[in-house]
């Protein structure tokens, strides 16, 4: 049996933070449920897909309410709560990020805590309260740049150009996709770089440019086909 050094590590740290083997045991358990759900989700096409992903992602977050892992209480409201946005369900939603953000900034998950900011960003977006979005993005783009991450602030760069081609201002929206676009080759994003091609060719839709939109979504489908493509749905969503 090929064992992955990922699976070495995470087993001692599961160990380390938790000596009792029997709450190790449960969050082994519980990680390994919440991989599962994220797997179904992944490759989720109707709202009763993603039914599956949510019994799992309930079951792994049972887990970690009985053994008090409040870091992994965190990262797996976050993701229940993109499930509800993506359902449409924004106060169930919304309840879910903003637990997922105190939990997160009581343990100090930096990349949780851009992730729920992002997502509530995501909830405005959606419902067309285009200066509430900004606002968010705006907040997780400079907690992204403040440790890093550059995968993180390429996602809130291209969302943050889905809010202004919306709002009408293409110019903004095209030099904040095409942002999106250089980080998210620089990081090997594929799944991100698919999706910021197709922003850019809303943006030339929008602007009337339709050879030119044709252009960007053929090089979002060509990126899509790649054979280390894992599939188009990223964590949140808003690509």
């Amino acid at each position: 049996m090929k064992i992955r050094l990922t699976d070495i590590i995470l087993t001692c740290v599961i160990l380390f933070t938790f000596p009792s083997f029997g709450s190790a045991q449960s969050l082994a358990q519980g990680i390994n449920i919440l991989r599962q759900a994220d797997t179904l989700r992944s490759k989720a096409h109707s709202k009763s897909d993603t039914k599956n992903a949510l019994k799992k992602y309930e079951e792994a977050l049972g887990i970690f309410e009985r053994i008090g892992a409040d870091r992994e209480k965190g990262s797996t409201l976050d993701k229940m709560g993109q499930v509800y946005m993506f359902w449409g369900q924004y106060p169930k939603a919304l309840e879910s990020f903003e637990q997922a953000l105190e939990l997160s900034k009581k343990v100090g998950d930096i990349g949780v805590q851009i992730s729920a900011i992002n997502n509530v960003g995501g909830i405005y977006f959606y419902q067309s309260q285009y200066s509430k979005a900004l606002e968010y993005y705006e907040k997780a783009i400079a907690m992204a740049r403040k440790v890093g991450s550059v995968r993180q602030e390429g996602e809130m760069l291209n969302n943050m150009g889905l809010v202004y081609v919306s709002m009408g201002q293409y110019e903004k929206a095209l030099e904040l996709s095409e942002k999106a676009l250089d980080l998210r080759k620089r990081t090997g994003d594929l799944s991100g770089e698919s999706g910021s091609l197709g922003t850019i060719g809303n943006v030339y839709v929008s602007m009337g440019q339709y050879q030119k939109a044709l252009e960007y979504y053929e090089k979002a489908l060509e990126v899509s086909r790649r054979p280390d493509m894992r599939g188009l749905r990223d964590t949140h969503w808003v690509t």
